[in-house]
């Protein structure tokens, strides 16, 4: 089942790795619309910090459950805990920098390195995941570019009026985990069905 990890990065071009299938989509000639840092800001904690904002689009990074193996994901959260104890907020630029570059991007150097069972490079999975990802643009959300990789998503996405970031997301996850099992399934059937050994005469 995927799980979500936000990253407080928005500006970024999403990277993709030799074991990614690339589908990049814009609505509309429509310009990002970043944080105001003058404007409210609803702060929650999950795993990481989430910032909410009227009208701002997210960089979304989304995975697989088993893209990140269970003993590193747990070694890198004692490694953060021991980190924000050493460096109480509020950061420095400087501190601010070093977390970001330890902790975040740790995890997407993890990612692109394709661990798990990477069912997001089949073709009709991908697709899927896509189609998921465009189902509502322009109705609760704008879709701006976004990647499917091998086990992981990257998403720039700016939800609509009344619609939280919170539901979109739950409603792409919880979507496309009902349905890659089944596609995959499908496409093993396949796969075994073009194996068999064909009959001798």
């Amino acid at each position: 089942m995927p799980k979500t990890l936000i990253f407080a990065r928005t500006t970024t071009t999403p990277k993709t790795s030799s074991k990614s299938r690339r589908f990049d989509h814009a609505t509309d000639d429509q310009s990002p619309c970043f944080l105001n840092p003058y404007a409210p800001i609803d702060i929650a904690r999950a795993n990481l910090p989430h910032w909410r904002q009227d009208g701002v689009t997210y960089f979304v990074t989304f995975r697989l459950a088993d893209a990140l193996p269970a003993e590193k994901l747990r070694a890198w959260r004692e490694e953060r805990e021991r980190w924000t104890v050493r460096n109480p907020k509020p950061w420095t630029p400087a501190q601010e920098h070093e977390h970001h570059e330890r902790f975040s991007q740790h995890i997407e150097r993890w990612l692109d390195h394709g661990a798990g069972s990477c069912v997001l490079i089949i073709p009709e999975i991908s697709a899927l995941v896509a189609d998921a990802l465009r189902k509502f643009d322009g109705e609760r959300y704008r879709l701006g570019k976004f990647v499917v990789a091998s086990n992981h998503v990257h998403v720039l996405v700016t939800p609509l009026a009344q619609h939280q970031l919170s539901d979109i997301l739950h409603s792409w996850k919880s979507f496309t985990s009902k349905q890659i099992p089944k596609v995959e399934a499908a496409s093993r059937r396949l796969q075994d069905k073009q194996k068999m050994p064909l009959p001798r005469r």
